[in-house]
C-alpha cells in the first residue's frame, strides 16, 4: 500500500513464488517497483478463465482478498527462461508489471521485502 515503510534485504539466493520483491522497471532503471513473484524460472504462465495458471495448474492467490487475479490479457501466455520471473502487483487494476513489460530478468531484482514497520497497526513480517 502507498505510504507503507518496508525493510528490504538484498537478493540473496533463489526467489520463490509469492515472494514480494523490489525490482527495477525494464527500460527505466531508476524507477523501482514493488511486486509479487507469480512465476519462477522454467515455468509457463497463462491467463485463462479469469485466473492465472502455472504449468497448467490453477494458481490460488489468497493474498488478493477481493481483488481480481487477472485483469486484461485473456489467453496470454509466457514461457519463462532460466533467468526470468513473472511479477505482478497485488492491486492488479493499477499495476505496471509483467503483463506490460513481460518476463523480468532476475538481475532486475533489487531486494526481497521482509518486514513492514509502518503504519504501526500493520507492523509485521511479510510472508510468502
Amino acid at each position: 500500500m502507498e505510504g507503507e515503510r518496508l525493510v528490504v534485504y538484498p537478493r540473496l539466493s533463489s526467489i520463490v513464488r509469492n515472494t514480494v520483491v523490489v525490482v527495477r522497471e525494464p527500460g527505466k532503471p531508476d524507477r523501482k517497483l514493488l511486486k509479487r513473484v507469480v512465476g519462477v524460472p522454467g515455468e509457463s504462465v497463462e491467463f485463462k478463465e479469469g485466473s492465472i495458471w502455472i504449468n497448467d495448474q490453477h494458481l490460488l492467490e489468497q493474498h488478493l482478498n477481493s481483488f481480481p487475479a487477472v485483469i486484461g490479457l485473456a489467453g496470454a501466455s509466457w514461457n519463462l527462461g532460466c533467468d526470468e520471473l513473472f511479477v505482478m502487483g497485488d492491486n492488479r487494476a493499477h499495476s505496471t508489471d509483467s503483463r506490460e513489460f513481460g518476463p523480468l530478468n532476475i538481475d532486475n531484482v533489487v531486494g526481497v521485502v521482509v518486514f513492514r514497520y509502518w503504519p504501526i497497526m500493520r507492523w509485521g513480517r511479510i510472508r510468502e
